[in-house]
């Protein structure tokens, strides 16, 4: 007989689940790139620095650089 296993009446997503502190950070960091941006060019290792500058828990270097393209398209 085979065993068939179900998760709970809850529905799993496919991917990583989400990091609200680390989605938080990333949304600080574009609220301060959006409001204080004077040099008009960062390194996403700079990037990463601001984002765990306030304490916060920051992310890969690939993973900032896909979040960077898809709120701001890759200019």
């Amino acid at each position: 007989m085979k065993t068939v296993y179900r998760h709970s009446d809850e529905l799993r997503g496919s991917g990583r689940p989400k990091d609200s502190d680390i989605s938080d950070a990333f949304e600080a960091l574009c609220d301060w790139l959006e409001s204080s941006c004077e040099h008009g060019l960062y390194l996403l290792e700079e990037l990463q620095q601001q984002m765990s500058s306030d304490g916060q828990s920051c992310c890969f270097t690939k993973h900032l650089k896909r979040k960077l393209i898809e709120r701001y398209g890759d200019q």
